[in-house]
């Protein structure tokens, strides 16, 4: 019986540390996703330029939630229900859920990021959309520093946890 008890507190700890692992990762391959989305749209820019709409509207990129926020952008441009882009761009923020999957810094970068698509020119656009671009680089090595140094420390207490637990339960 002492087994099947040691067996599954172990079980608990390897899923915790395994949920904690694969949310953290999750947030950093969103993060990975909105810097291709934007050198997808700056690149966009430059050699194709088309109505956001319709950019939005038929965005495939690497990852399913930010598909389905950029989609809904561009579905919600498309009906014209908001004065601006911009406040179409936050409305399907919200609406998309789109909050958890990203760090709290990502999720405000990506808020901000509204403003070099509906700025008053194509430079002004594109010149946004690279310090954004750029920022949300830098936030993404942070986290992914973070991340690694978390781990170091994460792992190594799981399975010290998970031994003093077999010892006291033997």
């Amino acid at each position: 019986m002492k087994l099947v008890g040691i067996g599954m507190i172990g079980i608990g700890i390897i899923g915790c540390l395994r949920a904690w692992i694969y949310g953290y990762s999750g947030q950093i391959r969103c993060m990975e996703a909105v810097i291709a989305f934007l050198r997808h749209a700056i690149h966009t820019m430059e050699s194709n330029p088309k109505p956001w709409q319709e950019f939005f509207a038929n965005y495939e990129g690497q990852d399913k939630n930010l598909n389905g926020f950029v989609q809904k952008v561009g579905e919600m441009l498309k009906e014209f229900h908001f004065a601006t882009g911009e406040e179409a761009w936050k409305e399907a923020m919200k609406e998309s859920g789109i909050h958890f999957f990203l760090t709290e810094e990502g999720y405000s970068l990506l808020y901000e990021i509204s403003k070099g698509f509906f700025g008053l020119s194509k430079e002004e656009n594109k010149e946004v959309l690279t310090y954004y671009k750029r920022r949300m680089e830098e936030c993404l090595e942070e986290e992914k520093r973070k991340f690694s140094q978390q781990r170091k420390i994460v792992l190594p207490m799981g399975a010290l946890g998970g031994v003093m637990l077999v010892i006291l339960l033997l």
